[in-house]
């Protein structure tokens, strides 16, 4: 898998979700920590790449943000239209 592909995925608003870390004034690794999460998984959410959604879930709670305001859910019956 690349990392940009896979069915019952989700990636971020980019722009929602960086300075909502940023306004932490933590690494990458100290949010993921927090969040429960591998720090690999927080620079993916970062990067806008694929994560399972409990992933992007946890760091969204612990940012205080809502995760409808920031996931893009992937892997529906159309989406093979979108993948590259």
């Amino acid at each position: 898998m690349d990392g940009k592909s896979g069915a019952g995925m989700a990636s971020a608003k980019v722009e929602v979700i960086v300075p909502a870390m940023a306004e932490t004034c933590m690494t990458k690794k100290d949010i993921a920590a927090k969040a429960g999460v591998s720090a690999n998984a927080v620079y993916r959410i970062a990067q806008g790449y694929w994560v399972r959604p409990d992933i992007l879930g946890k760091v969204c709670k612990f940012l205080g943000l809502k995760v409808a305001d920031v996931m893009i859910l992937h892997g529906g019956k159309n989406d093979h239209k979108n993948i590259k």
